[in-house]
């Protein structure tokens, strides 16, 4: 147990807004993880980025020096300057053998959460690992550590109380969204077709009735999320094309950037001038920053979700010792 480490960057120490830049999107990790894994001779490796945490979970008989972790972050190629790097590295959670399995089982049941009870990052964790297992990044070290995780994890869930009446950043934003005065069966674009936006979709489905579209980089799984909602699925190249205006506008990917400038919002717009609602649960986020200050728009991301975070946590306090 000793050769588990893990390298940690979270809402804890890291805004979000920073912790976007150390994202690493589908397209680019096995060729990151590739070369960081045979540059330090690492048996074992997988990642997990989540809106409110990106770490990395590793075998190895590695000493985790400031060094060390230097090296590590630097072959991984971060498009960030080397001052932005060097704050990074101050803002390190760095854990090895029984500490590193008790923060990813406290992880894994949501105690170190944005939001505690949420059940999703347990299926998020699961998903990490199976990605990284099947590029082959994982061993049978790994594998026994996932099994204890998730057990551990429904333990946790089934003998305690930290999830009842479950709360997730998603339930959070459509909480925030039911404050605002919505128009009746509200014109909806999805930009992206993965589990935070199945359920925000979901919430919509099943509390009112709204017209869906959804675009999505793998128009398959577009097409998928759109047979659910009995909705449209076009590519997401094709976004620039849609003249059908909205009333929501909901997008969550795992793009390294914003994908959303002024110029496509105001195609999308298509002229009309009322103020429109954007639930942009990505990070970084979607919506450039130029968008936000030229435009009135009701936005809700994910930092502005914290402070209702914060009042969950107080509430469920008392049950973190249970666990």
């Amino acid at each position: 147990m000793k050769n588990l480490k893990v390298l940690a960057f979270t809402h804890k120490h890291v805004e979000l807004k920073d912790l976007g830049n150390l994202v690493i999107c589908n397209e680019d990790l096995e060729s990151r993880l590739i070369n960081l894994k045979h540059s330090l001779d690492i048996p074992e490796i997988f990642y997990i980025g989540t809106c409110n945490r990106v770490e990395f979970v590793f075998y190895g008989a590695h000493e985790l020096t400031h060094e060390f972790i230097a090296d590590f972050m630097g072959k991984l190629n971060f498009c960030v300057p080397q001052e932005r790097l060097q704050c990074y590295l101050g803002q390190v959670n760095k854990y090895e053998g029984m500490d590193a399995l008790n923060h990813l089982l406290r992880m894994s049941c949501s105690l170190e959460s944005l939001v505690v009870g949420e059940k999703e990052i347990l299926a998020q964790v699961r998903r990490a690992y199976d990605r990284c297992r099947e590029a082959g990044f994982t061993g049978d070290f790994l594998r026994l550590m996932m099994d204890r995780l998730v057990k551990t994890a429904k333990e946790v869930y089934t003998y305690t109380k930290i999830s009842r009446n479950p709360i997730s950043v998603v339930s959070l934003a459509y909480r925030k969204l039911r404050e605002l005065k919505l128009v009746e069966n509200p014109r909806i674009v999805i930009i992206g077709s993965g589990e935070t936006n199945q359920n925000l979709a979901k919430y919509f489905q099943k509390n009112q009735k709204a017209k869906f579209v959804i675009f999505n980089r793998t128009i398959e799984n577009a097409k998928a999320l759109a047979e659910e909602l009995n909705a449209e699925a076009y590519p997401l190249a094709d976004i620039d094309q849609y003249k059908e205006g909205f009333d929501i506008l909901i997008t969550c990917t795992g793009a390294p950037t914003s994908i959303i400038d002024n110029t496509l919002y105001q195609s999308l717009l298509n002229g009309e001038t009322d103020k429109k609602i954007i639930i942009d649960l990505a990070v970084p986020n979607d919506i450039d920053a130029e968008v936000l200050q030229n435009i009135p728009i009701h936005y809700i991301e994910v930092s502005s979700l914290q402070a209702i975070a914060e009042k969950n946590i107080q509430e469920r306090y008392s049950e973190l010792e249970s666990a």
